[in-house]
């Protein structure tokens, strides 16, 4: 019975320390300083051991520490960081969700485009709502690795060629130009050629300017039968 109060005082000690241990690492509010909150990011983020975190950290790591992103874009993700301890977000998914957004925007990405984007976020952090903040960054990876504006059960909305920015005008928008439109429904799609227009990814709402549709799908010659 000795032993045995001996061996279960040592377990709780155990378990103690190193509940202290991670609680050490869980910073209050990370750093201003570029270098300090890599860091400070780093071993916040080491509680979390599965792959897609360790891939997420490493590729935002590396565009962090390569200049990737100008002055006003780190204070922003510093910012947003901080916000998101406040809340006591985890390092799963709500950081690793985070991050994998920020890499799914190309390199060419202009830093006022990432600005626009996380003024559309920052309203999801302070709503205190996991699963709206999810939804809005997997909202955000749909458009930027998979090129898809709307997803139904039913059909979806995707979009090729041509360009985009990330905007803020009251609300998040996304202003395409020059892209083509492709409705895929079952085996069935619609095409909308050379379009541009705004989308209101919060409400999946898109207003078009111009654009060629034809039916070369259904046998018809294209340069005579188009609207």
């Amino acid at each position: 019975m000795h032993l045995f109060n001996c061996g279960l005082r040592f377990l709780l000690f155990l378990a103690f320390s190193v509940s202290l241990n991670l609680k050490a690492q869980e910073p209050k509010v990370f750093s201003e300083d570029a270098t300090a909150f890599i860091t400070e990011l780093g071993a916040f983020m080491q509680s979390a051991s599965d792959r897609e975190t360790k891939l997420a950290v490493q590729q935002f790591s590396e565009a962090w520490i390569t200049g990737r992103y100008e002055s006003p874009l780190l204070k922003e993700i510093i910012k947003t960081s901080n916000l998101m301890l406040a809340q006591r977000m985890r390092p799963t998914p709500a950081f690793r969700d985070y991050l994998t957004a920020l890499n799914s925007f190309s390199e060419t990405t202009t830093t006022k485009s990432y600005l626009a984007w996380h003024r559309g976020l920052e309203p999801f952090i302070n709503g205190k709502s996991l699963r709206q903040f999810s939804g809005f960054l997997e909202s955000t990876l749909e458009v930027n690795k998979n090129r898809v504006l709307f997803r139904s059960y039913a059909n979806s909305w995707q979009f090729r060629n041509g360009s985009y920015t990330y905007d803020y005008d009251t609300t998040l928008v996304i202003r395409f130009s020059n892209v083509d439109l492709v409705c895929v429904s079952g085996k069935d799609s619609l095409k909308i050629s050379e379009t541009s227009g705004i989308a209101w990814p919060l409400t999946n709402r898109f207003s078009g300017n111009k654009g060629k549709v034809d039916w070369g799908n259904f046998g018809f010659d294209p340069l005579r039968v188009y609207a």
